[in-house]
C-alpha cells in the first residue's frame, strides 16, 4: 500500500514542481525587457520602491519554487520550517505592493492623467485583496496538504498577472497606461495555469479538486464581475484618491 501511495504522489509532486519552474520562468521573461535588462545595463530610472518590490516579488517566486522542491524531495518538515519565513516575506511583499500602487497613481497624476489612472489602480487593489485572501486560506489549511498546495497555486496565479501582462497582453494594446480591458485579458490568460492544474487533477484523481472548482469560480467572479463593476464606482474612486494622497 505504501508503494502504491508513493507511486501516486510522485507524478503529482513532479507536476507541481514543473508548475513552480514555469512560474519562475514567466516572472523572469515578463520583467526582463522592462526591468532586469535595464537594471543590468544601468538604465533603469524608476524610484527605489520599484527595486524593493521587484526583489521581493521575484524572491517570493523563487521561495515558492524552493518550497515546492522540498516537498517533491520528501523534505516536508523543512518545508514547514520555512513556512514562517514565507509568511513574513509575503507580508512585506504586500506592503511593497501597496506602496507601488500608490506611487503609480502619483506618477499618473504628475503626467496629467488624473482620474484616468485611477480605475487600473483600483483593479490592482482588488487583485491584491484577492491574493491576500487566497494566501490566508492557504495558511489556514497548512494541516491539509492537498488543499494547501492548491490554494498556493491560486496565489501564484494571481501574483504572476503583472508578469503575464508584460509578456503576453500589453504588447497587444497601444502604448500608454494599462486599461481595464488589458487587466481582464491578463487575468484570463493567467488562469490557464488553473486549467492545467484542473486537467492534472482530472487525470490523476478522476475529478478536479474542490479548491480548483470554487477557487476558479472566485477568480472569474473577481476578474469578470467585481473588478469591472467596482473599478469605476464613486466609492472606489474616492478610496483611490485618499490612498493617492498618502504620498502627496
Amino acid at each position: 500500500m505504501l508503494t502504491t501511495m508513493q507511486d501516486l504522489r510522485a507524478p503529482t509532486h513532479r507536476f507541481y514542481l514543473v508548475m513552480a519552474c514555469a512560474f519562475v520562468a514567466v516572472a523572469v521573461a515578463g520583467f526582463t525587457p522592462s526591468y532586469w535588462s535595464k537594471v543590468a545595463a544601468g538604465t533603469f530610472q524608476g524610484a527605489p520602491i520599484f527595486h524593493v518590490h521587484g526583489s521581493l516579488l521575484f524572491g517570493w517566486t523563487c521561495l515558492y519554487l524552493a518550497q515546492t522542491a522540498l516537498v517533491a524531495s520528501g523534505r516536508a518538515l523543512k518545508h514547514r520550517a520555512w513556512g514562517m519565513a514565507g509568511i513574513a516575506w509575503f507580508s512585506v511583499m504586500v506592503c511593497s505592493t501597496i506602496a507601488l500602487i500608490i506611487r503609480s497613481m502619483r506618477i499618473g497624476e504628475s503626467r496629467g492623467m488624473g482620474e484616468a489612472s485611477l480605475p487600473i489602480s483600483i483593479a490592482s487593489f482588488i487583485t491584491l485583496a484577492l491574493m491576500c485572501g487566497l494566501f490566508a486560506a492557504a495558511i489556514a489549511n497548512v494541516q491539509r496538504p492537498e488543499t494547501h498546495k492548491r490554494l498556493m497555486v491560486l496565489v501564484m496565479v494571481v501574483v504572476l498577472q503583472a508578469a503575464v501582462a508584460r509578456l503576453v497582453v500589453l504588447p497587444l494594446f497601444p502604448p500608454g497606461p494599462p486599461s481595464l480591458a488589458a487587466t481582464i485579458m491578463t487575468a484570463i490568460v493567467t488562469d490557464t495555469f488553473v486549467v492545467a492544474a484542473i486537467l492534472h487533477d482530472w487525470r490523476t484523481l478522476g475529478r478536479p479538486h474542490n479548491v480548483y472548482i470554487w477557487g476558479g469560480l472566485l477568480l472569474l467572479t473577481v476578474q469578470l464581475v467585481i473588478t469591472p463593476l467596482f473599478a469605476r464606482s464613486a466609492a472606489a474612486l474616492a478610496f483611490a484618491r485618499s490612498m493617492r494622497g498618502l504620498m502627496g
